[in-house]
């Protein structure tokens, strides 16, 4: 797997945005990620990004661990930002 989520949980104040997420994206894999406008889209974008610190869970990007309500390190972050592509819309 090139992504791993697990229990990922993420509040701003008492507004709870990601409620136990799990997810898996293989290798090569392609997905979308849809919902409703202020359903945590963009939070867990950031969060798999390292753009986000979350609360709880755990968060495998192409074998490098983010550890919850830690900033992760921006020079461990280049080599994971320059091979996997993310893109907002609004």
């Amino acid at each position: 797997m090139i992504v791993r989520v697990r229990g990922l949980q993420k509040s701003f104040g008492t507004r709870q945005v990601l409620r136990g997420i799990d997810a898996e994206v293989a290798r090569g894999e392609t997905i979308a990620v849809v919902g409703p406008s202020g359903g945590g889209k963009s939070t867990l974008l950031r969060c798999l990004n390292g753009l986000t610190s979350f609360d709880a869970g755990t968060v495998e990007v192409a074998g490098l661990t983010l550890a919850p309500k830690t900033p992760p390190d921006a020079a461990a972050l280049r080599p994971l930002r320059a091979r996997v592509g993310l893109v907002f819309q609004g």
